[in-house]
């Protein structure tokens, strides 16, 4: 029992400056939501597309796509990670939205299946990975193919929905273009950079995590301020986009244990696939997002950042929690 709490722990304490820099946001926000809305003395709008901008190059610099050539060989393992993501999830997502209807706003509904759509993280699948024995080889190439797809098909997605839920047809050109520019085009340059600076972000890669945290919390504070400050401040989401949200975390993850269970792989390779197939990216997600809400404008897309991307918060703070606990439990079977 000590050791599993001290292995818990362990994987825990590196996550304390996530929920400190969350409940420090969040609280600028509800304190002061005049300064950091649309218009307001920050000017958010102006600086938000800049950190998302930023976020993805730190995202492309770190992602080693060159290296992913040893761990291709478990095509299968790869294959069922990717369907996982953006296959498994999605069917489960429009399950529990069905199941509970009404009781979730268009919003909620929305920022529920846009979770499901997203592509699993990168550091911490890395290291619940590593610390649980998993095959790190397995982990790299289903973190660099996920995020890969995502920055597509996240966004194409969110937009389809957005559009089907009363916000009307979609401009193909403007979304595409800005979505080029704030999310692809930095992505593609931090891989670019990697040529020369792969050797220099390794050896700052807590630096730079740090750093797209703090972007990260920046996008957060806005959206809130913004959603405080509009008309829609008044409303507040229910409690059943909690319920939703648990219930996708843990349904996900025990389907997706059961499912390699059965597929017979090794261990270690297990391990590697279910921290990657089971879990979705703030990181990247949040300002996808951002960037595709910004492109649609508040005519098109009449959903608040906010609302949008609270089920995705909600899980990301679940799956912390539950893929430490998790650690020393799949470490033991090893």
């Amino acid at each position: 029992m000590i050791s599993w709490l001290s292995a818990v722990g362990g994987a825990l304490r590196p996550m304390a400056p996530f929920f400190a820099g969350l409940a420090l946001a969040l609280g600028l926000a509800a304190a002061a939501p005049e300064a950091g809305a649309a218009g307001g003395l920050l000017r958010t709008e102006v600086l938000v597309p800049w950190a998302v901008a930023v976020i993805f190059f730190i995202q492309g610099l770190q992602l080693p796509v060159a290296e992913v050539r040893r761990g291709l060989g478990a095509w299968k393992l790869h294959l069922f990670c990717q369907a996982w993501m953006f296959v498994a999830y999605p069917v489960l997502g429009l399950l529990l939205a069905w199941m509970l209807g009404a009781r979730l706003s268009e919003a909620e509904r929305t920022g529920l299946l846009y979770l499901c759509v997203l592509p699993t993280t990168i550091a911490t699948n890395a290291a619940f990975s590593a610390r649980a024995g998993g095959n790190a080889a397995a982990a790299l190439v289903n973190i660099v193919l996920g995020n890969a797809l995502g920055v597509l098909i996240a966004p194409a997605a969110l937009a389809w929905m957005l559009a089907r839920g009363g916000g009307g047809a979609v401009a193909v050109g403007p979304l595409a273009e800005a979505l080029l520019l704030q999310l692809v085009l930095p992505f593609a340059a931090g891989q670019a950079a990697r040529w020369r600076l792969a050797e220099w972000a390794a050896q700052r890669k807590p630096w730079l995590r740090e750093a797209g945290s703090l972007l990260i919390f920046f996008i957060i504070y806005s959206a809130v301020c913004n959603y405080l400050s509009g008309p829609q401040g008044a409303e507040r989401p229910g409690w059943w986009v909690l319920g939703a949200v648990l219930l996708l975390l843990v349904l996900g993850k025990a389907l997706c244990w059961g499912a390699l269970r059965r597929a017979g792989w090794p261990h270690d390779l297990r391990v590697a696939a279910f921290y990657a197939a089971s879990q979705k990216t703030l990181a990247a997600g949040l300002p996808m997002a951002g960037a595709v809400l910004a492109a649609l404008g508040p005519e098109a897309a009449p959903v608040p950042l906010a609302v949008l991307v609270l089920p995705l918060i909600l899980f990301h703070i679940g799956q912390l929690v539950l893929g430490a606990l998790l650690i020393p439990v799949l470490g033991r079977r090893g």
